[in-house]
């Protein structure tokens, strides 16, 4: 993958990351701060946010084919850069307490939804790329 295409990956994962990370804080919210009014800080801690886990994607960037193996490991270190990172800041932030265990289990829950989410709207836009290139290939074949 060329590095322009991995920036347009970044880009569009940055927004389903930002959208996903609002409905998360919308049930997380509902679950632990019923009838907390939010301020405005929370809207520019979800841009950061969105933005910082978009960066990890970088690890996927390679001038040459990855082995499934090389692959793999790359997608396990992303995915524990993004666990830490959205720890940390939700820390950081007083999104989650030490002290209230289920607020992580649902903070964990809510970070692999939104990482599957994620990865099933690439997967499905890749698909039909393929497909795409697929019928291409075949009409260039047929003639």
């Amino acid at each position: 993958m060329e590095i322009k295409d991995l920036i347009k990956v970044m880009m569009k994962t940055f927004f389903i990351a930002t959208t996903g990370i609002v409905v998360s804080a919308a049930v997380f919210c509902s679950v632990f701060s019923k009838g907390t009014t939010l301020g405005v800080s929370i809207l520019w801690q979800i841009l950061i946010l969105a933005g910082l886990t978009t960066l990890p994607s970088l690890l996927m960037y390679s001038p040459r084919e990855l082995t499934k193996r090389a692959l793999l490991v790359r997608q396990v270190l992303h995915m524990i850069l993004l666990v830490i990172i959205l720890f940390y800041l939700g820390y950081r932030w007083d999104w989650i307490t030490i002290s209230k265990p289920m607020q992580w289990v649902l903070y964990l829950f809510l970070i692999a939804v939104v990482y599957l989410a994620v990865k099933v709207l690439a997967f499905q836009k890749d698909k039909k790329l393929a497909d795409q290139l697929n019928t291409g290939l075949k009409k260039y074949q047929d003639i």
